[in-house]
């Protein structure tokens, strides 16, 4: 499969062969000297069909080599190599562009649809998407710590509480009680180490319930400390969509 790759001169988007990953060579178009991506890289997609009014020929320059990886290769570029900026970063990109490549954003609907849920997955991280990544773990981390340690207080509950009740159906009551809490808290914090989205918002909307709760019934101390996990929760769970977004791994390791 060619490799696509922009010429920053010219703005000819031009193909090589994925034997000429990693390697310069010059744009047939202006002889400037471009760096050939490696075979899984952020970058424009444009569309697949071009009308003849907008593709420019260019001469035949034989087999492609290790010296010339894009001689004999279609460009598929706009004849006047027109370029807009892209309406969610500014940055300037091809006209006919599907997808900036600089953010990600996918600009035909339709293309979005076919794309959703076969984004490719970043190799190489920008400072951006690491400093993001990195938050995004400590936060889901953090989460799962608090999970855990509910489960465990849960868990003690469920041991020593049941104990000192003297009738027969409330021990029984409060061990099932006390164990599915245990349970539910137990499996949030597993997923959370897991980087599951789902854990983040589930965790979220269980301490927004206890935060409501909590300040009708005039504790503010325990209610206040619901809304800092329910900001936590829903901070961690909108920046994984963005790494999503960004075609980022949510367990690759910065």
């Amino acid at each position: 499969m060619p490799i696509s790759v922009t010429c920053d001169a010219c703005g000819k988007t031009l193909k090589a062969p994925d034997t000429s990953a990693g390697k310069k060579a010059k744009c047939p178009g202006c002889s400037t000297v471009i760096q050939v991506p490696d075979l899984v890289y952020d970058a424009e997609e444009i569309q697949a069909e071009s009308s003849t009014e907008d593709a420019e020929d260019y001469e035949d320059e034989g087999e492609a080599t290790d010296d010339n990886p894009f001689a004999g290769m279609d460009t598929g570029a706009p004849k006047n190599g027109a370029r807009r900026p892209c309406p969610a970063c500014g940055e300037m990109i091809m006209s006919n562009a599907v997808k900036c490549r600089f953010c990600g954003e996918v600009l035909n609907s339709a293309v979005g649809k076919s794309l959703r849920g076969k984004t490719r997955e970043k190799t190489n991280l920008d400072r951006g998407d690491k400093e993001l990544l990195t938050k995004f773990r400590r936060a889901m981390h953090g989460l799962g710590g608090f999970c855990s340690f509910i489960a465990v207080v849960c868990l003690a509950v469920t041991i020593f509480v049941p104990a000192q009740l003297v009738d027969e159906e409330s021990r029984i009551g409060a061990i099932l009680v006390f164990g599915i809490l245990s349970g539910t808290w137990l499996v949030l914090g597993i997923f959370c180490f897991k980087k599951h989205l789902w854990a983040a918002y589930a965790l979220g909307v269980l301490c927004t319930l206890s935060g409501i709760s909590n300040l009708a019934s005039g504790k503010v101390g325990p209610g206040a400390f619901s809304v800092v996990l329910i900001w936590a929760a829903f901070s961690a769970a909108a920046n994984g969509r963005e790494l999503r977004r960004r075609g980022v791994s949510l367990t690759k390791v910065p």
